[in-house]
């Protein structure tokens, strides 16, 4: 721990604090986990992840546009075992979530760059066998330059799946499919048994669909400002039960907008609530291939410079 130097805390939640630090010049984001005999596992599958993504990247010490882990350990304070996991920093990066909070209108050329880099990503990981397990726009980071938007990159692996999966995530990004699971409680077994009930997942490939869902959702939010269904100042229980009453009978969320046609139509298909007529990622990036080579990579250039990694 003394080889870093802790500059600011950039965080907490419920998870760990990260912190801006520096070593030997150079800055890194360190996130600490309070260790418990609960936790150990999931920390472990982060960490297993971060490596993988790491390798897939081609991770060395020049690697600025990718997520990379740089070091690993188990720290001792107060007599308590903390985990550190250390990853590489990007200059001048915001989440997503703080982002849309910041500007009320996006230009559809970011919109687009958002949804291609982001779609190229997850495609990554489940070509790898990894399941994020937690997409929403907190665990996103949006890096800008000169007002400009240049990276996009998914974050957060501290749900992720690589071998035996369990349900969970955040409530309001979550696929339709595992909110029985996770709705244990009593608000849950007072909605109606929906028919996607016996859509739980029971594989890897079929929690890769829940991770098509929760994208779906964030690129909804992205166009709409919005999402489908109300949820301020709504409480954990009765947000469950709200957004199973929401997605009963129905097949897919639809966006309506002035957005591009064949785009609003490919995210339809990633938040249909039956998940096996949803979309997967592989098909997303598919279609939108052509697209982007017509619409974005002839008319704005400039977005064909960014690096293909995670």
């Amino acid at each position: 721990m003394d080889k870093y130097v802790i500059k600011k805390e950039l965080g907490s939640g419920a998870f760990g604090q990260t912190y801006l630090v520096e070593q030997n010049g150079k800055k890194y984001v360190m996130k600490q986990i309070a260790l418990t005999a609960s936790n150990v596992a999931d920390v472990q599958t982060e960490v297993d992840a971060l490596y993988k993504v790491s390798i897939v990247n081609n991770c060395n010490d020049k690697s600025m546009s990718v997520l990379c882990l740089h070091d690993y350990f188990v720290h001792y304070k107060d007599s308590k075992p903390y985990f550190i996991i250390v990853m590489n920093y990007l200059e001048n990066a915001i989440t997503l979530r703080q982002y849309m909070n910041d500007n009320i209108h996006t230009e559809k050329e970011d919109i687009l760059f958002f949804i291609s880099r982001l779609v190229d990503q997850l495609n990554i990981l489940h070509n790898h066998n990894i399941i994020h397990g937690d997409i929403k726009p907190e665990n996103v980071i949006v890096q800008i330059k000169n007002n400009s938007i240049i990276n996009v990159m998914l974050i957060d692996f501290g749900l992720s799946c690589l071998k035996k999966c369990i349900p969970g995530g955040t409530i309001t990004y979550a696929a339709p499919e595992i909110l029985p699971i996770i709705g244990t409680n009593s608000e849950i077994k007072r909605a109606e048994s929906p028919q996607w009930r016996r859509y739980v997942p029971v594989n890897k490939n079929d929690y890769k669909k829940t991770d098509v869902w929760s994208l779906g959702l964030v690129f909804y939010e992205l166009i709409m400002r919005e999402l489908p269904f109300a949820i301020e100042n709504v409480a954990a229980p009765t947000l469950l039960y709200k957004l199973v009453k929401f997605y009963q009978n129905l097949d897919e969320i639809i966006v309506d907008n002035d957005f591009d046609e064949h785009v609003l139509h490919i995210v339809q298909k990633m938040l249909r609530t039956n998940p096996f007529k949803r979309i997967s990622i592989h098909r997303v990036k598919s279609a939108l291939n052509k697209f982007f080579v017509d619409n974005v990579l002839v008319k704005f250039p400039k977005r064909a410079q960014v690096s293909n990694g995670l």
